[in-house]
């Protein structure tokens, strides 16, 4: 998802302890996790919506040949 090394995670918690302070941390933590759990169950079930209304939708025909150049001669 993220190219976010080991280092460069750090620093965001350094800088979340300086700003947040200890007390504050883990609950902005457990929001945060919160949320994005929240985040992944709705794309999950968008993703098994649209894959549900994929496998119900009718296939489409290609067009033959002899209609291809029916459709090029109007």
């Amino acid at each position: 998802m993220s190219n976010l090394g080991s280092g460069e995670i750090l620093v965001i918690l350094l800088l979340a302890l300086i700003v947040l302070g200890p007390e504050r941390l883990p609950e902005v933590a457990r929001k945060i996790g919160a949320f994005v759990q929240k985040a992944r169950a709705m794309s999950n079930n968008i993703q098994g919506e649209v894959r549900s209304a994929i496998e119900l939708a009718p296939p489409v025909a290609e067009p033959d040949d002899e209609q291809q150049k029916r459709d090029v001669a109007a």
